[in-house]
């Protein structure tokens, strides 16, 4: 897209209202697709995790680690160069789409043939053929990728979230439907291609655009991947990090210790999974918009980490007199040790989503390479937390080490970027300083009111009032104590105030 002009696939532009108010009305859409999206499959593991035990729940996460390399192969950075493409949109939609269902159709044979391979890692037969039977799963993932970013580089906000939430419903319809008939981890299976399919009918639909063979060329592929590489490089290495928890905790404690790790990580990666997929679906597009004006680039990185400080900081502490509650009152006295989990990973969430700031920004001013510097240092510091965890703590250790190397990585990752954009790392932790020293007294608050009340020890109904009053208290102390120590967040908090209240009828006309 050049500057000032139109493209004709209908996105975004100079011409359109302003980009702010694009980006907040697409973040606000994001947040409520992903809402729905979350809340439906969250009810569903709800109701699964009364139908699977932990070890059917550990199996299928073993047998996802072969998908999970597919799916990051295949995509090959594909989706952030296609976000990213400026002129020829036609050409490289329809030569992505090609080198993907090649890429996805052998990942898919790789994956069957290595399967067995899975089981004998796990000590189960079991682990093997549900890997197998998951391989395909693969080349469908690919086929949606091209549709994903054509909605996400338009800011086509209200089509895309319509995707995920449909996905969803596909999920909890079969995997119950399947569970509740004994299927155990293969009604998961069943569940993971219905909502796949789901989502790649909805994604082409929304899309409106088909692929032609005539408009693929090699010259097209070899741009995209000369943009993509470095970004695949960088994915490829988070990937093993993020993968590396399943692997240890399931060799040295057994599936069912990762059920009780996976499920738990679940749950706890919902607030985070709601920064990077909203948060990152509008980074991305907008940031790359503004990497022609360095100022402005710039003041909006700050702003944006400044306001993701303010939210990730307290839904971080709140977590760790809220894990075994949640895990508890959600899925059944069974799963208590799912709780200690999502306290561990507490801080997982900050560090997520500072890292989600850098790596976004990264990629919108067009330097990949910087990516893969900062996913080896995550790599090297997560192996060497989640290994030292899992040897002596178990699942509990393990999360403890997903959340120091993900803070350690979001130091790194925010150092990095300092050094590309105007920006002194003084500015980006005096952002951060004002919602810290608010946390730390709504910890205090939350640990003394959860001792009082222990919500895990009272019948469900009880149990789930005294939690949410937990948390209701704690917001309260956390947002007293930033009104009184962070004056950005406090004018930011006036400014919203009054924006709502001239929205109501009864303050509109005062």
């Amino acid at each position: 897209m050049q500057d000032g002009g139109k493209e004709s696939d209908g996105e975004f532009t100079d011409d359109a209202p302003p980009l702010r108010r694009h980006a907040v009305r697409g973040a606000r859409l994001a947040l409520i697709g992903w809402g729905l999206s979350q809340g439906l499959t969250f009810i569903a593991y709800i109701v699964l995790a009364r139908l699977a035990t932990p070890s059917d729940f550990g199996q299928f996460a073993a047998a996802m680690v072969l998908v999970g390399v597919g799916n990051l192969l295949g995509e090959s950075g594909m989706m952030a160069a296609l976000i990213n493409r400026r002129d020829r949109i036609d050409e490289a939609a329809s030569t992505a789409f090609f080198a993907l269902f090649a890429g996805g159709f052998l990942l898919t044979l790789g994956a069957l043939a290595l399967s067995p391979l899975v089981g004998l890692y796990y000590h189960s037969s079991r682990v093997g053929l549900l890997a197998a039977a998951l391989s395909a799963s693969v080349l469908i993932r690919m086929l949606t990728i091209v549709p994903d970013s054509l909605l996400q580089r338009r800011l086509s906000f209200a089509r895309r979230v319509a995707v995920d939430p449909l996905g969803s419903i596909g999920f909890a319809a079969v995997a119950i439907t399947a569970c509740a008939g004994g299927a155990g981890a293969w009604g998961l299976v069943a569940g993971t291609y219905a909502s796949l399919l789901v989502q790649l009918s909805f994604a082409w639909g929304f899309a409106r655009k088909r692929p032609r063979w005539r408009e693929a060329s090699i010259g097209m592929w070899r741009e995209l991947a000369s943009f993509g590489r470095p970004v695949i490089g960088s994915e490829i290495l988070r990937f093993i990090a993020s993968q590396l928890d399943a692997l240890t905790l399931g060799r040295v404690s057994g599936t069912a210790a990762l059920g009780q790790y996976r499920n738990g990580l679940r749950l706890a990666q919902q607030p985070s999974n709601a920064f990077v997929d909203v948060g990152a679906y509008v980074l991305l597009p907008v940031l790359a918009r503004m990497s022609g004006q360095p100022e402005r680039l710039t003041g909006a990185v700050k702003r944006v980490f400044g306001v993701t400080a303010a939210m990730a900081l307290p839904v971080s502490v709140a977590m760790v007199p809220l894990g075994v509650p949640i895990a508890v009152l959600s899925l059944g006295d069974r799963w208590r040790p799912a709780g200690h989990v999502i306290a561990g990973l507490s801080f997982m969430l900050v560090g997520i989503a500072s890292s989600s700031v850098a790596v976004e920004a990264i990629k919108a001013i067009g330097r990949p390479r910087l990516l893969v510097r900062m996913s080896t240092f995550y790599l090297s510091v997560t192996a060497a937390c989640v290994i030292a965890g899992a040897l002596s703590y178990g699942p509990t250790g393990v999360a403890i080490g997903i959340s120091l190397s993900a803070c350690a990585s979001a130091v790194f990752n925010l150092a990095v970027l300092t050094r590309q954009l105007d920006l002194s790392p003084r500015e980006l932790i005096a952002s951060g300083v004002g919602p810290a020293m608010a946390s730390a007294v709504m910890l205090v608050a939350m640990l003394l009111l959860n001792s009082a009340l222990d919500p895990a020890s009272r019948s469900e109904v009880a149990g789930i009032a005294a939690t949410c009053a937990e948390a209701a208290v704690g917001f309260i102390v956390y947002l007293a104590a930033l009104l009184m120590v962070d004056r950005p967040r406090r004018d930011d908090i006036r400014s919203l105030a009054h924006r709502l209240a001239g929205r109501l009828p009864g303050f509109a006309t005062r």
